[in-house]
């Protein structure tokens, strides 16, 4: 009896493997149907633009930390210039249900840094800040 019990919790426990694996696998691979509609929402109010498949794109993605295995993959690399585009950045990432991260500086030490699976909006050209209480 005590064997078909612990059968029982093996097979459940390998099920829920199964869909762990399963659903972490379905979030850390960008959705490629996803990629033309926010390549368009974000080139409308964003001048620098590279979306996952362009040339530019592994320049574009790269962090200056080169760990070898810090190695980002965002579905898109927004490099916006003000207040307005970074708005719009996040505003395409929400429409179509993905994260937007900030990059600042490209120097993270985690692979948070590049934003996989998100839009990175590089703030490297924004020159003036200021936040309001």
């Amino acid at each position: 009896m005590m064997r078909r019990g612990l059968a029982s919790i093996d097979a459940s426990l390998l099920t829920l493997g199964i869909f762990i694996a399963s659903a972490a696998a379905a979030a850390a691979s960008p959705d490629q149907e996803v990629l033309p509609t926010l390549g368009l929402c974000l080139r409308e109010a964003i001048e620098t633009v590279v979306v996952q498949g362009e040339s530019s794109y592994d320049e574009a993605r790269r962090c200056r930390n080169t760990r070898v295995d810090i190695v980002p993959t965002p579905l898109a690399v927004a490099r916006v210039r003000s207040e307005e585009e970074v708005q719009a950045a996040v505003r395409c990432a929400a429409a179509q249900g993905v994260q937007a991260c900030a990059r600042a500086g490209a120097h993270g030490f985690e692979n948070a840094a590049g934003c996989s699976g998100g839009v990175a909006v590089d703030l490297q050209d924004l020159q003036n800040l200021a936040v309001e209480s």
